[in-house]
């Protein structure tokens, strides 16, 4: 039986996450570079006063519209398992283990949604394990894609550079490879690696149609939400075409998420910032999409995680009890 998480430690991790949310932090790293910047703070304040509830209503249907195509993404992931989920609680669990994620750097809404698919769904850990892994892997992979295409073609990075540092990267390899035969049978029957393998199983037993349609519904994700962060640059007066919001919606997230600094917080900016400088943004225009972006991504599904962890009851979850 899998010991992964004793419902004494969901608790413990909601409660962590309920109590220190690093968006805080955000506003804090945001005032320092406004001041040491030097930026016109007028020119910031004039930017947020031209939304108006036009733009609002905009933005939050956008946000909704494309929660719900995730979360419709993931309906059908666990219908290609053989789980008919509830719309209700998918949907909860969905912005309960975001705002878990956003709060710790041990990414513990993953675990807890888990925890959550099996309490309130009945589905094996192995068997949302695999689908979590999955939406992982594809979700970073198309991501990770569209980061080293994009930027690479439209800012002309030089790739030499690597040839020098082949013969480490060959050195390192080799290394693992010896320290992994060393090491293989403790490796290969240590609990971690039979945890893995029961996942991967689950994983196999995916029909390779239904990866595909999932990618192709993942892709369609993605490029909505390089929408909507073309959209607040254009409402916020920034010039910037769909293909370039593509490239920078998809490297903050990407350089953010693999960070595992919680929210991504300094890294999803500074290549936001980055990007939109080199697209000829003005530094002043930038701080309120890079502040808009994240109180429509990240400060919002904060809130309504908090109400969805409500909901499920979470809080009263009994310490006594175990997964196993």
């Amino acid at each position: 039986m899998l010991d992964w998480y004793s419902c004494k430690e969901a608790k413990k991790s909601m409660k962590l996450f309920l109590k220190k949310f690093s968006i805080y932090f955000f506003f804090i790293l945001l005032i320092a570079y406004v001041y040491f910047a030097k930026l016109d703070v007028k020119t910031i304040l004039d930017v947020f006063l031209s939304l108006s509830i036009y733009n609002i209503i905009i933005l939050l249907g956008l946000y909704i519209l494309l929660s719900f195509v995730l979360i419709g993404n993931k309906f059908y992931l666990f219908n290609s398992f053989g789980y008919k989920m509830s719309i209700r609680n998918l949907t909860l669990i969905h912005f309960a283990s975001l705002t878990a994620n956003y709060s710790t750097p041990a990414k513990i809404g993953y675990p807890l949604a888990v925890f959550l698919f099996k309490k309130l769904e009945k589905v094996p850990y192995v068997t949302s394990s695999s689908i979590i892994l999955i939406e992982l892997f594809i979700s970073m992979g198309i991501c990770g894609a569209i980061t080293i295409i994009g930027a690479s073609e439209l800012i002309k990075i030089d790739y030499s550079w690597l040839l020098s540092f082949f013969p480490f990267l060959l050195f390192g390899v080799l290394l693992l490879c010896l320290m992994i035969s060393v090491f293989w049978n403790r490796l290969w029957n240590s609990k971690m690696i039979i945890l893995l393998k029961e996942v991967f199983s689950g994983i196999k037993s995916l029909k390779w149609a239904s990866l595909v349609v999932y990618t192709i519904l993942m892709i369609i994700n993605r490029l909505g939400g390089s929408f909507l962060f073309l959209v607040i640059v254009l409402i916020l007066g920034g010039k910037i075409n769909y293909a370039e919001a593509l490239i920078i919606s998809s490297a903050s997230f990407f350089l953010g998420s693999i960070s595992m600094i919680p929210l991504g917080l300094g890294v999803k900016e500074g290549t936001t910032l980055f990007f939109l400088n080199y697209y000829g943004i003005s530094n002043e225009v930038s701080v309120g999409i890079i502040t808009l972006d994240r109180v429509i991504s990240t400060a919002l599904s904060y809130v309504l995680g908090l109400f969805a962890g409500g909901m499920l009851g979470i809080k009263s979850i009994k310490t006594n009890s175990y997964i196993n």
